[in-house]
């Protein structure tokens, strides 16, 4: 477009035309703001306070404000749960799996090294 524009054989009409439509696209494809700012620096603020923890919610797209030693009792549940872990899910590798009652060592050990206890 930018060659076709000085060329001097050009017609008037193709050069407006040319115009019209690079105008329409840049102000269609502008970015708009979908967060307004007084809420991008509350959740600024949120995210610098070291004593809650923003988690996203299993299901939607909502988020979750969590206080941290809630948040660390909700982990060490799931950490606990062993009804949830099955044969499937805990095998060593193609042939040899560990039993579902079974304490996954190495899970606990990257936790204990992590330091998710004490958080």
């Amino acid at each position: 477009m930018e060659a076709t524009l000085p060329k001097p054989q050009t017609a008037e009409d193709a050069k407006t035309s040319i115009l019209l439509r690079v105008t329409f696209l840049s102000v269609s494809h502008r970015l708009h703001q979908t967060i307004f700012s007084a809420k991008l620096n509350v959740i600024r603020e949120l995210k610098k306070d070291e004593a809650i923890i923003i988690v996203p919610v299993r299901k939607g797209r909502a988020t979750e404000v969590l206080d941290k030693p809630d948040y660390v009792a909700r982990a060490q549940e799931l950490l606990k749960d062993n009804q949830s872990y099955n044969a499937n899910a805990l095998k060593q590798n193609d042939h040899e799996q560990i039993p579902a009652g079974q304490k996954d060592e190495k899970l606990f050990a990257l936790v204990g090294h992590r330091g998710l206890s004490g958080i």
